[in-house]
Order: structure tokens, then sequence, then C-alpha cells
């Protein structure tokens, strides 16, 4: 469910991707945390084997195998002001996503492979940012922003991981790599 209001606000959600749109986003995981250098050779392994095996088959490009077909993904979107922008991609199953920007210029682009991984987004005030990826099972990230020109990163690759990052005031920045 995508809620919009003001002007020119955006929003993209997509609940399953192709082999290729998967293989990118791994691809784009890859470049964002670990540099360009780390698809110069082979791809290394980003999560332990025996922890998603045990699941399915049909990803490994997050050196396990997750679920080929999902579905029951939930997103929510709401959007009050302008020029806001949000694209968020769900693939496998039972993942849940809300995001609520308040303000003008925020961007966040959200990931979500696996089973049950959760996110939760709040930016309030102006030019905020955040990427936030999540491969696995059980993972669940919550990212509150508020003030202006805040940036955050959080990548969470296997299971039962949990973060929190709450930003406030003016130009802040948090990277989280959790593994």
């Amino acid at each position: 469910m995508i809620r919009q209001a003001f002007s020119a606000n955006f929003a993209s959600e997509a609940r399953s991707c192709s082999g290729a749109l998967r293989s990118i986003a791994a691809a784009v995981l890859i470049y964002f945390f670990a540099g360009p250098a780390a698809l110069a050779g082979s791809l290394f392994d980003l999560a332990p084997y025996s922890e998603l095996d045990q699941y399915g088959t049909g990803f490994p490009e997050l050196g396990g195998f997750l679920p080929l077909s999902g579905g029951h993904n939930q997103a929510t979107v709401t959007q009050d002001g302008s020029f806001n922008r949000l694209s968020a991609i769900q693939y496998g199953g039972y993942n849940n996503l809300d995001a609520r920007q308040t303000g003008n210029y925020n961007i966040a682009d959200l990931l979500q492979v696996g089973l049950y991984n959760s996110i939760s987004l709040t930016q309030s005030g102006e030019a905020n940012r955040a990427e936030i990826l999540q491969g696995g099972l059980y993972n669940t990230a919550q990212v509150s922003q508020t003030g202006i020109n805040n940036l955050a990163l959080v990548l969470q690759l296997g299971v039962g991981m949990r973060v929190t990052v709450t930003q406030n005031g003016n130009n802040n920045v948090a990277r989280v790599i959790q593994r």
C-alpha cells in the first residue's frame, strides 16, 4: 500500500523479481558495501551455507539457498511532503516493510531477499537518505532519521540479525554491516 500527500513524491515497490534482477541486486550489495574491487574477482561467501541451506534452494548469490517462490510479502509506504523518493524490492516470503517519509527530499532504497525479514523506516525532515538491504532470514532493521541530511547504510546478511539506528540532528552518518 502506498499513500502520498503533497507533490512530486515517488514510490516504487516490487514483491518479486526475475533472476537477472536478483543477480543485479546481489552485485549492488557487494559493490555498495565492499567496493568495486570485490566484484573484480570471484564472489566471496556472504552468508555461511549451513545457515541458509536448511530453508530451501534457489539463491546462490547470497552464498546459501533461499526459496525460489515466495509470497505473503507486505509493504506500507506513507509519504507526506514533497520530492520524497522511495524504492522497495521484496523477494522471498513473509517479508514486512513499513516506511514513512515526512518532509522534503528524503530518499530511501530498501531491498529484502529471503524470509521473515522486517524493515521499519521513519524519515522526518529534509534530505535524509537510507539504504537498507537484507538478505537471509528473520532479520530486523529499525531506522529513524529526524533532521537534515542524515545518512544511514544498513546491510544484514544472515539469520536473526537485529539493528536499531536513531539519528537526531543534522549531517549524521551511520554504517552498519551485520553478517
